[in-house]
């Protein structure tokens, strides 16, 4: 019994000095911190919108949680490969579209099947001229090389050509070689339509 009270004044005297500020090499730090916590909670509260603006780019949009992991040109590598991911999926997508709209009129269905070439361009016009338009915004953002956008948009009038001989609207073509693009604006009637995107700075630089 002895022992326990003496151990409950002993830590009522330690209560006593510890609010006394016998402790006030530990206590003054925290007390500081505090300050400058509460000081800073004050500052978000002023600009609040302009920090949730700042997390929202591209700096920090991958690497919020595992932040140590990446090195700074590992972060800007990652970043820009996430970029260009996110354009080729575009043409990709664009394309797609394009070829999706052929395989219903090939299906065999009579009311998506177009009887003359008129009907058959004017189901691709609108699907072709995007797909060209988002080949030239990748070309020009610097996603695609010149080669490769050139590939793209050979495939584009490959992509149509191929169905229109099928269908019968156009005849196959003589042992001369012509450039798809070429025959596709000699017997179709349909031409690139002209891109006047200019070049826009990466996400991650507004």
């Amino acid at each position: 019994r002895t022992s326990g009270a003496a151990a409950g004044a002993a830590a009522g005297a330690w209560q006593q000095r510890s609010g006394a500020g016998a402790f006030a090499g530990v206590a003054g730090p925290t007390s500081g911190l505090a300050q400058r916590l509460a000081g800073n909670a004050e500052e978000e509260g002023e600009r609040g919108s302009v920090a949730m603006k700042g997390i929202k780019n591209c700096d920090n949009l991958y690497f919020k949680k595992y932040e140590y992991m990446y090195n700074h040109m590992q972060k800007k590598q990652i970043r820009g490969r996430a970029y260009n991911i996110h354009w080729k999926l575009k043409c990709k997508k664009e394309l797609r579209r394009v070829k999706r709209s052929i395989k219903m009129m090939q299906s065999g269905i009579e009311e998506r099947t177009p009887k003359t070439l008129e009907e058959f361009m004017q189901k691709l016009t609108s699907k072709m001229d995007e797909a060209s338009l988002v080949i030239d915004e990748a070309h020009i953002q610097g996603v695609y090389r010149d080669d490769v956008a050139i590939a793209q948009k050979l495939l584009l009038c490959q992509m149509v050509l191929k169905p229109a001989k099928a269908m019968g609207f156009i005849r196959k073509k003589n042992r001369v070689y012509t450039m798809p693009h070429d025959e596709v604006k000699a017997k179709l009637g349909w031409d690139f339509p002209v891109c006047y995107t200019l070049r826009e700075p990466r996400p991650w630089k507004l």
